[in-house]
């Protein structure tokens, strides 16, 4: 049986999760689905915001969809536990700040890059008080910086792949260099000095797709993300699937 995984976001940072899916997981089917039209998410209303999500799970469900993940930090923090309930039939796997993470790499001082929204949700608060002391974490909105690096890409709307089929590197690649490079030097001069942190978290899925550009930024650094949770946690659950499928036929 071939599982079928869908991936959404509301635009194309998504594609990173994407990647990092088919590494881990190269014998499922994708579809990738961008909804670039209502991008941002960050600005929109809880309601508006589910909504939305709603719309975009019940299409994705009648392409056939066993697994969606949510490659939006946003759109998991504020719409993951409804969506579950709402779909129980569906398996969904969140994208949150990899936070924890940072906390199990090291002890030194953490830096979280993220959209305004992200960094304001319950989920950041109570992961930054479960694992840091305040001295040990900081929390840097990046309003813009997404919009931007979305502007800079390719926007496909649907992508479907078939097993072992790739994403083509190009989507992934940059036109406007210069104005993403420019909005996060502003975005980062806030900083008192930026050699005083041992690891940078990407908050954004958008933000991996500029990573080499952080990291001139934070040469010492670590840069974490979220991602490699994310396929791991897939290729684990496509193994009980698998398993399941397996024991049924024998019966």
């Amino acid at each position: 049986m071939c599982i079928k995984v869908s991936i959404f976001d509301s635009g194309s940072g998504g594609l990173t999760t994407l990647v990092e899916a088919q590494k881990l997981v190269p014998d499922a089917e994708y579809y990738y689905l961008s909804d670039r039209e209502h991008c941002p998410y960050g600005d929109k209303s809880d309601d508006e915001l589910l909504q939305l999500c709603i719309n975009i799970v019940e299409t994705l469900a009648d392409w056939g969809a066993n697994i969606i993940i949510i490659a939006c930090n946003t759109a998991t923090t504020r719409c993951i536990g409804k969506l579950r309930q709402l779909f129980p039939e569906i398996i969904f796997i969140g994208t949150e700040p990899a936070l924890k993470v940072a906390h199990d790499t090291s002890n030194g001082r953490t830096l979280l890059l993220s959209t305004t929204k992200t960094s304001q949700s319950p989920t950041v608060v109570q992961l930054a008080t479960e694992y840091f002391d305040a001295d040990n974490l900081e929390i840097l909105p990046c309003p813009g910086l997404a919009d931007i690096i979305e502007d800079s890409l390719r926007h496909p709307e649907a992508i479907k792949l078939q097993p072992y089929q790739y994403l083509p590197t190009d989507f992934l690649s940059l036109n406007q260099y210069g104005t993403v490079q420019c909005q996060l030097q502003t975005i980062l001069d806030i900083l008192p000095s930026k050699r005083a942190f041992d690891n940078i978290v990407l908050g954004c899925t958008h933000y991996i797709i500029i990573h080499h550009q952080i990291q001139t930024f934070f040469p010492c650094a670590k840069l974490i993300h979220g991602n490699y949770g994310v396929a791991r946690r897939l290729k684990q659950l496509t193994k009980q699937q698998n398993s399941s499928s397996k024991s049924e036929t024998l019966l």
